[in-house]
């Protein structure tokens, strides 16, 4: 996902789902990889409107608050995903499976931060490797 910018430095989000078994309760948590140029030089700051985000799904909408910052606080003991760069920020947002359902149900994954300057991600390169990456986790998940 990325932010549609003319600048030489852009602006990625990368997306993932995860399932945490606890002892047989099952939570899901979706992962964004938040890469920002103002927070480039900073490893101890979370990005503005992060702490929300919306997600734009076939014309619905669903928010989704923010869990934590960092993978311990949904009781894993490494991080599930690969970033995208060393400075690339973890935010980790409960959601359903019907919710991760949601997001395949679409051609493009969508959604925009919150707060004043509220911005807007879209995918970009490969756009169709989230879908299909969401899609293989719910198979997963639900056999």
């Amino acid at each position: 996902m990325s932010t549609d910018t003319f600048s030489e430095w852009r602006d990625y989000v990368q997306i993932g789902a995860i399932e945490v078994n606890r002892m047989g309760t099952l939570q899901y948590y979706v992962w964004l990889g938040i890469t920002e140029v103002e927070y480039a030089e900073s490893a101890d700051r979370q990005p503005n409107g992060f702490e929300s985000v919306v997600f734009i799904v076939g014309g619905e909408e669903f928010q989704l608050d923010v869990h934590g910052w960092t993978h311990e606080v949904i009781g894993v003991s490494e991080p599930v995903y690969n970033k995208l760069f060393q400075n690339t920020v973890d935010a980790y947002y409960e959601v359903t499976l019907e919710q991760i359902q949601s997001l395949t149900d679409v051609d493009g994954i969508k959604f925009r931060t919150s707060g004043p300057a509220s911005k807007e991600y879209v995918t970009w390169y490969k756009s169709i490797s989230a879908k299909d990456d969401l899609v293989e986790f719910l198979r997963a998940v639900t056999q």
